[in-house]
């Protein structure tokens, strides 16, 4: 039984910039990552205009529009989308579920050096903090001057964690246990 859903979206002015003259803090100047992550929110966002001037804009060649440096140009379009409510057996055989048809007039795609290098250190940051959540139960509050010798332990049990985690995973436990996760899942 094959039921269709059509469905038609509008897309207006959608764009994505990246502003690399805004002030970076790092997590070593202030330990906090949510600061990060809300400078991350502001610099790279949807941007929908609404001053008219949309012949101005697809006219002009350049990245600067509105004073940002945009890494994808605002877009208008439209996506017309076809759901097939089918069963699994037909979306076996190769029918597909969804059929999109995207009409957009261009898409124009930019990225400077600066934005490159900008992305690469937020990227850096926020695998570094990762990291850093991974130890951070071992971490001590004092500094390492007042106590070097909790701070000897927290490198000692962050390795010997490590070694552990690694070392669990070949455990016939942990495979057997793995094994049981997958069997259920497909199930």
């Amino acid at each position: 039984e094959n039921m269709r859903i059509h469905k038609l979206i509008s897309l207006s002015e959608l764009g994505a910039y990246w502003d690399s003259d805004i002030l970076m803090t790092t997590a070593e100047e202030d330990g906090d990552i949510a600061e990060m992550a809300s400078m991350a929110k502001l610099m790279l966002r949807e941007s929908f205009f609404d001053d008219g001037n949309t012949e101005q804009r697809q006219s002009d060649g350049e990245n600067h529009k509105g004073g940002h440096n945009y890494v994808l140009d605002p877009i208008s379009g439209r996506m017309k989308a076809i759901i097939y409510r089918t069963s699994a057996s037909a979306i076996q055989d190769g029918q597909p579920k969804f059929f999109l048809n995207l009409l957009f007039q261009s898409i124009k795609v930019h990225l400077e050096e600066n934005q490159f290098w900008d992305m690469l250190r937020i990227h850096q940051r926020f695998s570094t903090y990762q990291t850093s959540l991974k130890y951070r139960r071992y971490r001590p509050l004092v500094p390492v001057s007042r106590n070097p010798a909790a701070w000897w332990r927290f490198a000692i049990f962050s390795v010997l964690s490590e070694i552990h985690e690694r070392n669990q995973e070949w455990t016939w436990e942990h495979i057997s246990q793995a094994r049981k996760k997958r069997h259920s899942y497909i199930e």
